[in-house]
């Protein structure tokens, strides 16, 4: 079921999204580093966490670990991920989240 869904096709989707414009990596960044100031990233056991101020990453068909890396930085920004979406700055992604 879970594969189905296309999870790698999924990710693209949102990297695509969140890096199609100027304005989107700007506010995705902003919200990065918002979100450490305010100190609300969390890990699994509930400590603060600071992410790094990176953007997602895209995948290519010329690098073989590149759909690893562009999966395991979004799995790394996830939290930033739904909370902009959230935050209604990308509104249209959210059933892809």
């Amino acid at each position: 079921e879970a594969l189905e869904a296309d999870p790698i096709g999924r990710v693209r989707e949102l990297v695509s999204y969140c890096r199609q414009s100027d304005k989107r990596r700007v506010e995705f960044r902003k919200t990065i580093l918002e979100g450490n100031e305010a100190q609300i990233w969390k890990d699994e056991e509930g400590n603060i966490v600071q992410l790094p101020c990176v953007q997602l990453l895209r995948d290519c068909e010329t690098r073989w670990s590149s759909t690893f890396l562009m999966i395991n930085r979004a799995l790394h920004l996830y939290p930033v991920c739904t909370t902009a979406l959230l935050a209604s700055k990308y509104p249209l992604m959210l059933e892809v989240v």
